[in-house]
């Protein structure tokens, strides 16, 4: 009697920890189909490219071929439907038509799209170097160094080019370059880019610790360092250094910091980050912060949907 009555007890905690699971899980598909629905532009591309990793294409391809023939024609945010349309497509020459469009947006010289379209083509690891040579050469010497970085990080993609030497170009300009916003965008470069040597990483992570808690690079450069962690280290010790300062106070964090940490969990994180990003989610915390019904709440609520979901996903 006592074996039915505690496998019975065994089973229904089963039972519950299996539908928490499901709960969140679906809470957090849930919130990303509903920001992509009711959110206006790049957040909804945001929400749009979170279901598209997760592989909900379906859904995001509906939504934006709307969006297409609605603003097809509006400047900088068309960059943003054809980048996520260009996602969308398994046909490569269907592809092909979204990707001419961003080329021909960087392309045109007095165009108003020019820096979304460098940024979309880096994205979407794209080179323009050999189809628009001018416009290449002409955006690396722009006055806009956003445009130069984002053009540099687009023609690391080019045919035959030395993968090692645009990533130390980005070191250096995340290391030492005179404008905040560059380091910013080079942190996020490198990111995306990983494939850092452990003598790079080792100096990255010991830039993030030594970096004063009160300058505004801090959390992004321990987020790079997190997620750029080689695999074929041994360095834990620094690792779980970087790990513990990048949530440290996170409850406090802005709108935009837990956006960055939410995708840096996305990438890297574990199952002991979903309390963290369930938090987030549940706008807990953001009281004299933000405003939970403004599109910047929405977007903190889809990274940490998106992080929650990833993370579930390379558990299961």
């Amino acid at each position: 009697m006592n074996f039915i009555k505690y496998t019975f007890i065994y089973c229904l905690i089963l039972t519950m920890t299996h539908c928490t699971t499901d709960t969140l899980q679906e809470q957090a598909l849930a919130e990303l189909n509903q920001t992509l629905k009711t959110q206006p532009e790049f957040i909804k591309v945001h929400a749009a490219e979170y279901l598209i990793w997760l592989g909900h294409t379906k859904e995001a391809r509906e939504e934006f071929l709307k969006e297409n023939e609605l603003h097809g024609d509006q400047p900088k945010y068309r960059i943003g439907i054809w980048r996520v349309l260009a996602q969308t497509e398994t046909d490569a020459e269907k592809k092909k038509i979204w990707y001419d469009k961003v080329y021909q947006a960087f392309g045109d010289l007095n165009g108003p799209d020019r820096l979304h379209a460098s940024e979309t083509l880096a994205k979407l690891k794209l080179s323009p170097q050999q189809r628009y040579p001018e416009a290449t050469q002409q955006s690396l010497n722009d006055e806009s160094r956003n445009l130069q970085v984002y053009t540099h990080w687009a023609v690391s993609y080019t045919d035959g080019a030395d993968s090692n030497r645009f990533t130390k170009d980005f070191l250096q300009m995340l290391e030492s370059d005179s404008n905040k916003i560059v380091r910013l965008i080079s942190a996020y470069i490198i990111r995306k880019r990983k494939g850092l040597t452990p003598d790079e990483w080792t100096k990255l992570a010991q830039q993030a610790l030594a970096t004063p808690d009160s300058a505004e690079l801090k959390k992004t450069l321990l987020n790079t360092a997190f997620v750029t962690f080689p695999g074929n280290m041994n360095n834990s010790e620094d690792y779980q250094k970087i790990k513990t300062a990048m949530t440290a106070n996170h409850q406090q964090f802005s709108a935009d910091e837990r956006i960055q940490l939410a995708q840096a969990l996305a990438e890297s994180g574990d199952a002991s980050d979903i309390p963290l990003l369930t938090a987030y989610l549940n706008n807990e915390n953001s009281a004299g912060i933000y405003d939970v019904n403004t599109k910047e709440a929405a977007d903190v609520r889809a990274a940490a949907a998106f992080a929650i979901l990833k993370i579930k996903e390379r558990s299961s």
